[in-house]
């Protein structure tokens, strides 16, 4: 099975974001064997500075004939962000929010339908086909506007570089790229416009789902983030009103169940988001990390085998933050069972509990939220506790403090009062 999903992510869609990378390598490093009259340190300088101005104006070109077109179409547009990281402009244009940002140059717009009868499958494919129409059209703008042709953009008239070469060769290359059907990104997590696309023509019920769930799901993640979970729970069923076929909702009804203090709760939840709702690898992931996450927490041994299957999954699928966290929980949770039955002396407890801890460790470090970080603190002194290493693991238990009543440090308490009620060890 780890074979089998590890060979997936490896399918054509590598294959293509490695080409369409490599011309766009050449197109930057080695324009100047187009020119006639030029050295390769001038081209290679002025494409370096042209860069940025070219992404943010195609970028912006590009989400502006989204939300243009879903304006025209009925839909409401909150937010329209270019870039990622540190905001360098944030304007206000009637009802929506523009925001540059320094940084990668991922871009995306927030829309919602203003009513349930706007979200039909035509106006959303054609909000998702108006962007490469918008690049294509710049490219062919730019073409058209120089007077030599090809010739001419990449400077073999009289100068050894051209902005609008540059202008063209990412707009052309940048349009087709996103017209294939990809997963991008470090985790797989963006999608282009021709996956949408395929999506929504091919699952237009989930496509629809996913529209109509879109304020639901920024609202709740907005309470998610302010640590507000009954807020974000109070959201999630009044969206399910709207979208009850939407999987991030069910999800989120989950996780908020967790984070109050009832894994129990939420384990069916979660279990009802995979099986029924789950649409694509992706989301079964998030799922299964949840439902693990759940396991570790309830603590029934006959819940072990599944956390291991279900987290092994997850992190294999989407190697993030998160899931590392979780796997790192379960191998924990798995070596104190052993020590629970007389086997903490075992190899097999040993190399979990050396596992968990490193898994925990990287978590810890790489974690997004101060939720997420204090949450493997709490794990962390279960495990030293385990080791036997009393000062370290009360160090992380009072990170763990910090949060006040998180689940995780009511879970950890009571595992380590355990731990030295019965002097459990694993060495």
């Amino acid at each position: 099975m780890r074979f089998w999903i590890r060979f997936r992510l490896w399918n054509w869609s590598i294959l293509a974001k490695l080409a369409i990378g490599a011309l766009l390598g050449f197109l930057m490093f080695n324009g100047h064997l187009f020119a006639l009259c030029g050295s390769l340190n001038i081209w290679f300088l002025m494409n370096i500075l042209s860069l940025p101005l070219a992404l943010y104006t195609i970028c912006l070109l590009h989400e502006g004939c989204h939300a243009l077109v879903g304006h025209l179409v009925g839909f409401r547009i909150d937010t329209i962000t270019v870039g990622a990281g540190r905001r360098l402009l944030k304007a206000r244009i009637g009802e929506t929010t523009l925001e540059l940002r320094l940084g990668s140059f991922r871009s995306a717009v927030r829309m919602a339908p203003r009513s349930p009868a706007t979200c039909s499958v035509p106006r959303i494919v054609s909000m998702q086909v108006a962007g490469c129409v918008g690049t294509c059209l710049l490219a062919g703008a730019v073409y058209l506007s120089v007077p030599y042709g090809m010739l001419s953009l990449f400077g073999n008239y009289g100068c050894s570089w051209s902005i609008a070469g540059t202008l063209f060769a990412f707009s052309a290359v940048l349009t087709i790229g996103n017209l294939m059907p990809l997963r991008v990104g470090v985790r797989g997590g963006n999608y282009t416009d021709g996956y949408r696309i395929i999506e929504i023509l091919r699952r237009p019920e989930v496509g629809k789902a996913i529209k109509l769930a879109a304020p639901y799901v920024n609202k709740a993640a907005e309470a998610y983030r302010n640590h507000n979970y009954a807020s974000a729970q109070s959201i999630c069923s009044e969206g399910l009103l709207v979208a009850p076929r939407s999987f991030h909702l069910k999800l989120f009804l989950g996780v908020t169940d967790i984070h109050l203090g009832a894994p129990s709760t939420a384990r069916p939840k979660l279990e009802t988001a995979l099986n029924e709702f789950a649409s694509n690898g992706l989301e079964r992931a998030l799922a299964w990390n949840g439902i693990a996450y759940c396991d570790a927490l309830i603590g029934d041994p006959r819940y072990l085998e599944e956390a291991d299957e279900f987290s092994l999954r997850a992190i294999t699928v989407l190697p993030m933050s998160d899931t590392i966290g979780t796997r790192g929980s379960v191998h924990v949770w798995s070596a104190y069972e052993l020590a629970m039955t007389n086997q903490g002396q075992s190899k097999k407890a040993r190399w979990l509990l050396t596992q968990g801890i490193q898994l925990l460790h990287k978590a810890h470090n790489s974690a997004q939220t101060d939720t997420s970080r204090l949450a493997e603190a709490a794990w962390l002194s279960v495990a030293y506790a385990l080791q036997g290493m009393h000062e370290l693991s009360s160090e992380y238990l009072e990170q763990a403090k910090s949060a006040g009543g998180m689940i995780e440090e009511v879970y950890a308490v009571s595992r380590i009062a355990d731990i030295a009620a019965t002097g459990l060890r694993v060495m």
